[in-house]
């Protein structure tokens, strides 16, 4: 899920958007180390950016707040599981998100 956080009694106002998942189970190889959140403009796997990551070893932290982003622009997210020998899972959950905007695309 995504939901919109930003903060428009500032000024200049803040835009964020909050994206939260289900927790995955502990990996097959090696143990869990962190969630890697990837963003694009466009739902296009060549265009999809690492946005941040989760706390490692906290597999039970499945959130993550961006304040990267702008007002009026769709971001699209996808959240990837990486274990202790640096291998990544398959992509978790697809969200899109605008401030103000919210959908699930898969």
């Amino acid at each position: 899920m995504v939901q919109d956080t930003s903060n428009l009694a500032t000024v200049p106002p803040t835009y964020a958007l909050f994206t939260g998942w289900a927790e995955i189970n502990e990996p097959v190889s090696g143990s869990f180390l962190q969630y890697n959140i990837l963003r694009s403009p466009v739902d296009d796997d060549s265009q999809y950016q690492k946005a941040g990551e989760t706390v490692q070893t906290a597999k039970y932290l499945n959130y993550y707040n961006d304040s990267t982003v702008e007002f009026d622009v769709n971001y699209y997210y996808k959240v990837v599981a990486e274990d202790s020998n640096h291998n990544i899972s398959f992509e978790i959950q697809l969200f899109m998100g605008q401030s103000k905007r919210y959908s699930r695309c898969r």
